[in-house]
């Protein structure tokens, strides 16, 4: 079993997290989806470092969270 680095994904629209998923995971990654910023917050608290990229949508439609608080809280 390969240890892969974990790319957590945050995006609001299913048909984009598909796109994303099967590109990065054609490129040796494992993706982690998140569909709202909240929900991203809750993994990145829980993470213990354990993700190595984050890759946001900047504008969470029907979030209250951009990808840029996301983004924010992500590095500190």
């Amino acid at each position: 079993m390969k240890n892969l680095p974990i790319i957590l994904v945050v995006e609001d629209d299913q048909l984009l997290q598909r796109v994303v998923e099967e590109t990065l995971t054609d490129g040796d990654f494992d993706i982690v989806i998140a569909a709202s910023g909240e929900n991203a917050v809750e993994l990145l608290d829980t993470a213990d470092g354990k993700y190595r990229a984050l890759v946001t949508d900047v504008n969470l439609g029907r979030d209250r969270m951009t990808g840029w608080d996301v983004a924010r809280r992500a590095v500190g």
